[in-house]
């Protein structure tokens, strides 16, 4: 008999220590999964924050880039408004339209790109279509462009009228007019006399196409400085 009820305690306590195993296992993996649970909301929204952080520098740097490029093209638009020649504007214009096209091709996304293929006025009062139509008619007109050579005037000899000084750019940027070479100081001084002379005195730069334009630049500067009018001054390229 006393064993029996000893068997039956034994199996009491048995079936104890199984439920309490059972029931810890239970409750532990719950917590568990608990305590997991909330983790992955955090890691997506952290995902989602560094996605935005991203995009934002990169929408910075579309903006920083498109922005330089278009000062630049303003700047050699306003650069080209006060040139002395028209083939030196037309120069300076296609540049400006090269760096415009570049923020339209690469940076149509960033805000001065939605601005330029919008109908606004950007450049010198004009839309970029009218702009560019406005750019090839100057480089039109700039080709070719020499000085009308004097005519002999009515009653007078073609000796009485004053010939065009003509200045010789030579490709390493030396200056001659007519069989004497000049530096820009004395090409003005020439020029200006000449002017006080004549006040319709004519001049022509001419250079061969291998000659940078920094040396016809200074020498159209200089006819300019001699009180030559821009209507006066003529360009024509060597090729």
């Amino acid at each position: 008999m006393w064993a029996l009820q000893q068997s039956r305690q034994m199996n009491s306590t048995f079936y104890v220590v199984l439920l309490t195993l059972a029931f810890g296992i239970g409750c532990g993996g719950g917590e568990k999964e608990k305590s997991q649970s909330p983790s992955q909301p955090e890691n997506t929204q952290h995902g989602s924050i560094q996605g935005h952080s991203q995009q934002q520098r990169k929408n910075e740097h579309t903006n920083e880039v498109a922005n330089k490029l278009f000062d630049e093209a303003m700047q050699l638009i306003r650069e080209g408004e006060v040139a002395v020649a028209d083939f030196h504007t037309a120069d300076l214009y296609e540049k400006a339209l090269g760096k415009i096209r570049k923020i339209v091709k690469e940076h149509p996304e960033s805000d001065i790109g939605r601005k330029v293929m919008s109908n606004q006025k950007l450049f010198i009062g004009k839309l970029l279509a009218q702009f560019e139509g406005h750019v090839k008619e100057v480089r039109e007109g700039s080709r070719d462009h020499d000085v009308t050579l004097p005519t002999n005037p009515p009653g007078k000899t073609l000796s009485a009228t004053p010939k065009v000084i003509v200045i010789n750019v030579k490709q390493g940027g030396s200056y001659m007019v007519g069989a004497q070479g000049m530096n820009l100081e004395q090409i003005a001084q020439l020029l200006k006399e000449a002017v006080e002379k004549n006040a319709s005195q004519k001049v022509l730069v001419r250079a061969d196409g291998e000659t940078q334009f920094k040396h016809v630049a200074a020498a159209l500067n200089a006819a300019k400085s001699g009180g030559i009018p821009k209507a006066n001054i003529g360009y024509k390229a060597s090729h």
